[in-house]
Order: structure tokens, then sequence, then C-alpha cells
């Protein structure tokens, strides 16, 4: 997964997300800073580079929403994920 690097730059601290995410699409891996990626305790998945955090868009829990990148915000509400490993 890849996604534009971006520095968080908070104005407007009511709606920090705003100005501060970004599209996440699947590419070939490349090795680059914008497709390294870390999952936390909590299961946060966070851009190793700038920060940001995956984010369901609209906080809809249900196949075929978007995830993107922004600014963690309201405790990471819609931003932690169950991790589960398949076998291929």
């Amino acid at each position: 997964m890849t996604t534009e690097v971006k520095y968080i730059h908070i104005k407007n601290p009511k709606c920090p997300w705003e100005g501060n995410w970004t599209r996440a699409r699947v590419e070939k891996a490349s090795g680059k800073v914008d497709q390294q990626w870390d999952c936390d305790e909590t299961n946060v998945i966070r851009h190793t580079f700038d920060g940001r955090v995956l984010d369901i868009a609209n906080w809809k829990f249900e196949a075929g929403t978007e995830v993107n990148p922004v600014t963690n915000h309201f405790g990471g509400k819609g931003q932690s994920f169950k991790i589960q490993h398949h076998e291929l």
C-alpha cells in the first residue's frame, strides 16, 4: 500500500483531519518511504515516515469502504483494525 507522504499541520484542533489526509492505494512494492507502515500494540496501522494512521472513511464499517492515512484523532475511533493472518 502506498500514499503521498504528508507532514501533519493542524489548522483547526476541532477538525484535525482537515488538510491532513491523502488517498491510499495498492501498488507493487518499491521499498520507498511512501510504502512503509507499522502496526502498533493497539492495532493502529501507522505510516512509518509521517506518523499518520489508516482511518476508515466516514467510519462506515463495511466491505468496500476506503481507508486513508490521516491524523490520529478521537481516540482512534475508526482507526484500530483486527489483524488476522491467513495462509495463501
